[in-house]
Formats: structure tokens, sequence, C-alpha cells
């Protein structure tokens, strides 16, 4: 599973080497986050660590895993707010708060297919962005 995280990683890097803006940026990364709900294997991680009853170190390495893209969040929100394009807000707390919204929204990928969940990660970049640009 590290691997698959460390290569979504990877394929960020690509992607956003390729945008301007962070308000552009944060939209990309929100439909990246998005597709990736198609891997099978990050279904099965959140299903077990939906469970109670599941082993505690591989619920611990399963949010470690989780916590890789903090980086990411945490850089292109200080961009934004650095750059004026996002008020200055606590980074941690904002941070927690962008990743509580893209998992929340995973749980549509039982409900609906890639592009109606990209869809929704996009409308909820445009209600979070009202609220800190």
């Amino acid at each position: 599973m590290i691997c698959l995280e460390v290569e979504w990683i990877g394929k960020w890097r690509d992607i956003e080497k390729t945008l301007g803006s962070s308000r552009e940026k944060l939209y990309r990364l929100a439909e990246h986050y998005a597709e990736d709900f198609r891997n099978p294997l990050l279904r099965a991680a959140e299903e077990f660590s939906g469970s109670e009853t599941g082993d505690h170190e591989i619920r611990d390495k399963l949010l470690l895993l989780t916590r890789m893209h903090y980086p990411i969040f945490q850089q292109l929100l200080e961009e934004g707010m650095q750059s004026g394009e996002f008020r200055p807000m606590p980074l941690e707390d904002l941070t927690f708060i962008l990743f509580g919204l893209f998992g929340g929204l995973s749980v549509s990928y039982y409900n609906y297919e890639t592009d109606r969940i990209v869809g929704l990660y996009r409308t909820a970049i445009d209600v979070l962005l009202q609220g800190i640009e």
C-alpha cells in the first residue's frame, strides 16, 4: 500500500508542475483524489479502517498512509495564503478541514461513477473557496 501512496504522490507532483494558481491546484488535487477511489486496495483499506475489531497495528499503518497526503495539502494551502489567494487561517486546522472534506466525500464511491464523484469534489472546492478566498 505504501507503493500506491508514493505513486499517488508522484503523479500529483507531475500534475502540479503544469498548474499555475493555488486555486487551480486545489481543484485539480480534488479531481486527483476523487479519481483514485476506483483503486481496489484503497477500498479495502477504508473498509478495514472503519472496523472496530480491526488490528490496531494495521489501523496505525493505514493512518500513516492516510497522513501522507497532509504535506501536499499543507503546501498547497500555505502557497495560497502566501500569494493572497486564500485568506490567512491556521494551517493545521485548514489541512484537517480539507482532508475531512475529501475523506467524507469518499462515501460517494458507493453511489456514483467516477465522473459524478469528481463533480462532487469540484463542487466541494467551490464551497470551500467561498470560505477561504
